[in-house]
């Protein structure tokens, strides 16, 4: 049941918060074990120990949710504190897409401070927050010299990934603002060696293994239609 809580993503953030989305998500793994054990407890030998894991399971579909539901709010509200940021970017040019992250991940992503940047502003700015959020790759290259001294005592993020991670997408005017900054990031790839090495294993063996199919059809097109057989 539990794995199938998981593969109905029982679990995720969206669905704990709901006492409705969880009974839903939990009713799937419930009947389906519940079908499991008919098949594989059939003799009536084990009808108490049937008797008794159903009931179990009943319990566990109207308390688990509950359980689930409150734990996870008292973890939000009591344990986890909000995550503040310095924002390094143009305010009203992010403003609705980090709006839109502070609400989809309810309140666990706060942009409270922006810098522009400026020399002055950026020293003054950076000693007060541990969360340092990229908005604009350009205005951070301008002010890379200024971070770089705080860069192992600070979280360094980018907007376009913070979106990917919240929102399951990258707005189209993010990608525009981190043109530069996946450029360089394509350019720094290389191919693994192993990677190569198991390519080249992997398409040899395959040849090895099919040759004798490849043979076959190659003499069958030959005497069916001549040449050319390729």
């Amino acid at each position: 049941m539990v794995l199938g809580a998981y593969a109905f993503r029982a679990y995720e953030q969206d669905n704990l918060e709901s006492l409705n989305e969880q009974l839903i998500r939990l009713l799937i793994p419930s009947l389906f074990a519940s079908f499991l054990v008919s098949i594989f407890i059939p003799s009536e030998e084990h009808s108490t120990m049937k008797n008794n894991f159903f009931t179990g399971l009943m319990c566990n579909y109207f308390v688990l949710p509950v359980v689930n539901t409150v734990f996870y709010y008292f973890i939000k509200t009591k344990i986890v504190k909000p995550k503040e940021y310095l924002v390094i970017g143009r305010k009203e040019e992010i403003e609705h897409i980090l709006s839109e992250i502070t609400e989809k991940s309810r309140g666990k992503y706060l942009f409270v401070d922006f810098v522009n940047p400026s020399p002055t502003t950026v020293k003054q700015k950076i000693r007060k927050y541990d969360n340092i959020l990229v908005a604009n790759f350009e205005l951070y290259k301008r002010a890379e010299y200024l971070i770089e001294p705080y860069k192992s005592s600070k979280k360094i993020e980018y907007l376009s990934d913070l979106s990917e991670r919240v929102l399951k997408r990258i707005p189209l005017e993010v990608i525009d603002k981190f043109r530069e900054y996946y450029e360089l990031q394509f350019e720094s790839v290389k191919e693994s060696p192993a990677k190569r090495i198991v390519d080249v294993f992997g398409a040899v063996l395959g040849l090895v293994l099919f040759s004798p199919v490849i043979l076959i059809s190659a003499i069958i097109i030959f005497i069916e239609d001549g040449r050319p057989v390729i």
